[in-house]
């Protein structure tokens, strides 16, 4: 809305304000908690890097989460392309209002989390996938459908909500000590992934549109849930 009422150079400014603010707020009532880390900053990227090495669920958990945020970058990057021209023609702040839509995700996040917490993780990956997937059919097979793209977006932000609520529960379950570098290390992966996510994107966009856009977006998921079952497959396997 900002940027079709006044223009998007208003936007960053903004968000420029906000980031502030929030930096404010966080001055004023984030505890001050005392560092007991000795070592220097070198010592501790690399103690941050070993993490990796340490938890095999920390690799799985981040390398889902990065595919599915890759996802979400890639709908969201090339969603306002393709809303803005045929057969929608939508200017900036209709597109915008699809972002209400998303706020579904964010409520339904507790849910997820209690089943992370009794520890259904696995359930809540496969369901979280699943709705991902159908939102990527939906926005694939009802593409001239403005309702069934709005569908298309609740069900993959819910999706995503629940990845991501889901796994920062399983990786704060390795090491009480180290939460602050595992996280670090799952977090970075997340946006690096989020990067790459909106890069193939744009690619798939300029090469074939929407519908090769929502293939690639398609083949993301089915990767990530390969990964989300891969345990149960080994385990299957041993047992016979």
């Amino acid at each position: 809305m900002i940027a079709e009422w006044l223009s998007w150079r208003y936007v960053y400014g903004f968000s420029a304000g906000m980031i502030l603010i929030v930096t404010i707020l966080l001055q004023i009532y984030l505890p001050d908690v005392k560092n007991e880390y000795s070592g220097d900053y070198l010592d501790l990227l690399k103690s941050t890097l070993q993490q990796l090495k340490r938890f095999s669920l920390l690799r799985e958990a981040s390398l889902i989460s990065g595919l599915l945020f890759g996802v979400f970058c890639s709908f969201w990057t090339t969603l306002t392309f393709y809303l803005s021209g045929a057969p929608f023609n939508f200017q900036s702040d209709t597109i915008g209002m699809y972002g209400f839509v998303a706020i579904a995700g964010a409520l339904m996040a507790p849910v997820f989390g209690k089943l992370a917490d009794q520890g259904n993780s696995q359930r809540s990956l496969t369901i979280a996938v699943s709705l991902m997937s159908a939102s990527l059919v939906i926005a694939k097979i009802a593409s001239n459908s403005a309702l069934a793209i709005a569908v298309a977006v609740l069900l993959l932000d819910v999706g995503l909500q629940a990845t991501q609520v889901t796994n920062v529960a399983r990786i704060y379950t390795l090491d009480a000590q180290s939460n602050s570098r595992i996280n670090t290390v799952y977090m970075t992966t997340y946006f690096i992934s989020g990067a790459v996510g909106t890069s193939i994107g744009l690619l798939c966009w300029h090469l074939g549109g929407w519908n090769l856009v929502t293939w690639q977006m398609l083949i993301f998921t089915l990767l990530a849930f390969f990964i989300i079952v891969r345990p149960k497959i080994t385990t299957a396997r041993t047992n016979k």
